[in-house]
């Protein structure tokens, strides 16, 4: 009877942090968010990339010699002089900078939180099976969150680069722990694919796309957009996300 009571604790207490990490990782895909939507609110108008404040620029100087050249008494004014040249802003696809800000950034943002969600609720139950394993699952959360709050400081080539390698590495171990298990007796044979790891491929597969987008197209440097200027594929998204991340710690899957 103590040994069947010790056991019923002990399950308790792993389902009591189970549900703690995942409620966690809910509360932190909301605070990911809240800096740039406040952000925004206290800098409207501000321009959100370099494409943007050279627009600016240049209407701004164009709006000075035009009223420069203006007369301002009878006499005839002298010729205005013609403004130098200035240099043309990058090449950039239409819309690009508003959809890589409004869409592709924040659906990366979004996955890569959510999924290290996943990795952080089944911490415990990997920590049972093996103190190494508990282990990569909690540096795994940690990276994917670490790498989401980089993302809304600021996409750049190498961390883009590092979250491609990153998520298709995760994916690639998931497949062989699914196919053939892993050598030294870490797992021994395949595992059964359940909810939970679907879930978390699903969302490292929208990191990889978005990362392998922007690198291929080359995409200047850019912040995600605040929250009110999100495109609505965004917000449906975060919604699914959460809702998905709520389902399964109600149903318990893979607990």
């Amino acid at each position: 009877m103590i040994a069947l009571s010790a056991a019923d604790s002990a399950g308790t207490l792993a389902h009591g942090i189970h549900y703690a990490l995942v409620a966690g990782g809910l509360v932190g895909l909301t605070v990911l968010l809240a800096p740039p939507t406040l952000a925004s609110r206290r800098r409207a108008g501000a321009p959100h990339d370099e494409h943007e404040r050279r627009i600016r620029r240049l209407r701004d100087e164009l709006l000075a010699h035009r009223f420069a050249a203006a007369p301002v008494t009878s006499v005839a004014p002298a010729p205005a002089p013609v403004p130098a040249p200035v240099p043309a802003p990058p090449r950039l696809p239409a819309s690009a900078a508003g959809d890589a800000s409004y869409v592709l950034l924040p659906l990366g943002v979004v996955s890569s939180a959510a999924s290290a969600g996943v990795h952080a609720a089944v911490c415990p139950g990997h920590f049972r099976e093996g103190t190494l394993l508990g282990v990569f699952f909690a540096v795994a959360a940690l990276a994917q969150l670490v790498w989401a709050g980089l993302l809304l400081r600021g996409s750049s080539r190498p961390l883009l680069a590092v979250g491609l390698a990153g998520n298709l590495a995760l994916l690639t171990l998931w497949t062989a722990t699914r196919t053939t298990g892993l050598p030294w007796g870490l797992i021994p044979g395949p595992e059964e694919a359940g909810p939970w790891d679907l879930a978390a491929c699903a969302w490292e597969l929208v990191v990889a796309g978005v990362c392998f987008q922007l690198l291929h197209e080359d995409r200047v440097r850019s912040r995600v957009g605040g929250w009110s200027g999100w495109h609505p594929v965004a917000h449906g998204f975060f919604a699914l996300s959460v809702v998905a991340l709520g389902l399964l710690t109600i149903s318990g899957a893979g607990a």
